[in-house]
């Protein structure tokens, strides 16, 4: 296990908690953001790790399944809530309908899951692991903006991104506000 597969739940809960947090949910709910955003890919430990490409993209029918097998991990064998499981199983849902499994859009996705969305792209772009090359933290949030609403809710998206001060030479302890 590398760096990465290590690191990327940790960052993608702490910055789903800094979501959370920011459009005000109360501390349980909070808690619940950041618990579904750890398990957002524990689906991924029960595929064949040789099907994983260090480049992930939605086309890989291979990962894609590890959403409805997190989903059914999380409800099943952990117990733990339908918001949680729910979490893992749309967190690569887009806005426009053109994520997986499902297609769903917009208010159809569960709101832990559109923070997680966010979270979770812009963790793969800080890892360079999506076909957009960030070379900082500008050119990231750039990249996210330019995919915009497409693939994020507004809410989320925009909530994220005004967390930041515009500044590529501050430690990232100071960008958040």
């Amino acid at each position: 296990m590398g760096e990465y597969e290590i690191c990327h739940p940790l960052n993608v809960a702490i910055i789903s908690g800094l979501i959370a947090k920011k459009i005000e949910y109360t501390n349980i709910a909070i808690e619940q953001v950041v618990l579904a955003a750890l398990l957002h890919d524990v689906g991924k430990f029960l595929i064949n790790k040789n099907d994983i490409s260090p480049l992930l993209t939605i086309h890989e029918e291979d990962v894609a399944e590890h959403t409805q097998l997190g989903y059914e991990l999380i409800k099943n064998q952990l117990g733990l809530s339908e918001n949680i499981a729910k979490a893992a199983l749309e967190h690569h849902e887009n806005n426009d309908g053109s994520g997986y499994p499902q297609g769903t859009s917009s208010d159809y996705i569960s709101e832990y899951a559109q923070i997680i969305n966010v979270a979770n792209y812009y963790d793969n772009l800080a890892y360079n692991r999506t076909p957009v090359p960030v070379t900082c933290n500008k050119d990231a949030l750039r990249a996210m903006l330019e995919v915009g609403t497409k693939r994020f809710s507004a809410k989320m998206l925009y909530t994220f991104i005004h967390m930041f001060n515009y500044d590529d030479h501050k430690e990232f302890d100071d960008m958040i506000v």
